[in-house]
């Protein structure tokens, strides 16, 4: 775990007169483990001085979301959707202090930018077509609430682990070009893996959606890890879970398969944070 960097923030609220030791009583510490993070990271934050009674809120681009009390206080870890422009973006927190008075601190984060490639796809016309067939909407509202969860309780412990063993066959974050025509970029990591082979959780949660019968996306699995944190999981033969079943890091949950849009047996997996596709490799590189 990086040691936090602790950058404290003096604010008057609503006390634009007061100074010296009158202010200090009213000054909030921000603290984060980094201010700059890359497109498609995360970071953490940390909000210190404050009672569990104060229900802060962050806002974070066009989010408004609320932090989580834990042992050390208030915190939340935010999301870097990997098209936000680099340079210094706002972040501010809101809260209520012990006499109910509304209180803020803002400051900024840094993106670094950072390069993701490119892969060009060929897709016969029967595939193509399914990402502009009927039920394409229905699979994409069911998919987005799933992954918008915003559970209070983090289910997971320490790193987020590779679901299926096999090659990474796509990276994170490649602009996609499908029959010539340019895509969005990838909004997770691609496993070649024999039909079959055991899918796992990447970390412990409860089961937020199954579905068998997407078209587009194929047999499909989201699991909700707690704090807004969910993985997504594509493209499977078989799903071995149901809706609302918790589960354990490791367990298996679905076998990999080549249903909907592919081109092969293949996992298409994806993290989530509030809703943000992230690059996974950020929560398997430490324990949160």
């Amino acid at each position: 775990m990086k040691a936090f960097i602790i950058f404290t923030i003096i604010f008057l609220a609503n006390y634009p007169a007061l100074a010296g030791a009158d202010a200090m009583k009213k000054a909030a510490a921000l603290s984060l483990d980094t201010r700059q993070p890359r497109q498609g990271d995360c970071f953490v934050v940390h909000l210190r001085e404050v009672s569990e009674a104060a229900k802060p809120e962050v806002t974070w681009g066009d989010k408004k979301l609320p932090m989580f009390w834990g042992k050390a206080g208030w915190h939340i870890i935010l999301p870097v959707w990997m098209e936000t422009a680099p340079g210094p973006q706002p972040l501010s927190v809101s809260w209520m202090d012990a006499e109910g008075q509304a209180q803020s601190a803002k400051t900024t984060i840094t993106i670094k930018p950072r390069a993701f490639g490119k892969q060009y796809l060929r897709l016969a016309a029967k595939q193509e077509a399914l990402y502009t067939y009927p039920g394409v909407a229905r699979e994409y509202k069911l998919i987005r609430g799933a992954l918008a969860r915003l559970t209070p309780a983090a289910a997971w412990t320490g790193k987020f682990i590779i679901p299926v063993a096999g090659r990474q066959s796509t990276a994170f974050g490649l602009t996609r070009y499908r029959n010539g025509e340019k895509q969005s970029q990838h909004k997770g990591k691609d496993y070649s893996a024999k039909s079959g082979a055991p899918v796992k959780a990447a970390n412990s949660g409860v089961v937020a959606l199954t579905a068998e019968d997407f078209k587009m996306h194929g047999k499909t699995v989201v699991i909700d890890h707690g704090q807004g944190v969910c993985t997504l999981y594509l493209h499977l033969s078989k799903i071995l879970v149901k809706p609302g079943q918790v589960v354990k890091k490791g367990a298996p949950i679905a076998l990999v398969g080549a249903t909907g849009v592919a081109t092969g047996p293949h996992l298409h997996y994806a993290l989530y944070v509030a809703g943000i596709a992230v690059d996974p490799a950020w929560w398997e590189s430490q324990a949160r």
